[in-house]
């Protein structure tokens, strides 16, 4: 599974997706000097040239950052395996696209937000119901470093959805991996638009068996504003709780609603 973003002639990446073009190899060629200043720009990033022989293939493999470049003729692809390392280095990549394209008046496309266009004014963004879906079918077949990822992603495009709350809500009750649990803890707790849904839910996390979780659940909802008494009780209750940091948690947190 990775993360992937294209560039081509801006008319090409219009008719495509006007027309849902199946067969996108054969794209018109992009000039050769917009190619080599592709390669130029990928190579002050850390890309390293690849043996080949289809196109031009490139590696990043920095301790920060990892993903690979294909230039073709009609196309410059990227591409970031979920890693430790994706989250910066599809910030980077973006960016890098992004301005590498518009500067050229060329299309850029990203698939996985639904992004395209050849201005910045142009990029189609999706709606959070879509961007919902396409996490939903790439959590099928990820693992947990990469659920922790699409989680990030979810509520960078989707703060306050509430059906996005929910999606999250549920991986925080029920993945196995206490890292995924903590990670949806994690995004509740910074999109108080989102935990404000979900408060029932988060009351429940309070009795997670890791005690990481048990301290997010209780941080989200200190954020959340919620003061029901169902709320109130349970962090009341939290402050019992035999480990410091679900403890501390959960006084913060009634410090806060209080």
């Amino acid at each position: 599974m990775s993360y992937d973003i294209s560039i081509y002639r801006a008319e090409f990446l219009e008719l495509a997706l006007a027309e849902g073009l199946g067969d996108w190899t054969n794209a018109p060629a992009l000039p050769e000097d917009v190619r080599r200043e592709a390669e130029e720009g990928l190579h002050e990033l850390g890309f390293e040239e690849q043996p080949t022989g289809l196109g031009k293939e490139l590696l990043l493999d920095t301790p920060l950052m990892l993903a690979e470049a294909s230039i073709f003729e009609g196309s410059i692809h990227l591409s970031v395996p979920f890693s430790e390392r994706a989250e910066h280095t599809i910030s980077t990549l973006v960016e890098f696209a992004k301005s590498f394209a518009f500067s050229r008046a060329l299309g850029y496309y990203d698939p996985q937000t639904g992004e395209a266009g050849s201005t910045e004014a142009q990029l189609a963004q999706p709606t959070a119901a879509e961007v919902l879906s396409a996490t939903a079918e790439q959590w099928k077949s990820a693992d947990s470093k990469q659920k922790v990822l699409l989680l990030e992603q979810l509520a960078y495009h989707s703060a306050g959805d509430e059906a996005t709350a929910r999606f999250v809500a549920d991986a925080l009750r029920t993945d196995s991996d206490h890292r995924v649990r903590f990670a949806a803890g994690e995004v509740l707790s910074s999109h108080a638009d989102l935990a404000v849904s979900v408060t029932s839910e988060l009351v429940a996390a309070l009795s997670d068996k890791h005690p990481y979780v048990r301290g997010e659940a209780a941080f989200a909802l200190g954020n959340s504003g919620t003061r029901s008494d169902d709320v109130l009780s349970a962090l009341q209750a939290l402050t019992a709780d035999p480990e410091y940091g679900p403890r501390a948690r959960a006084n913060e947190a009634l410090a806060k609603l209080k």
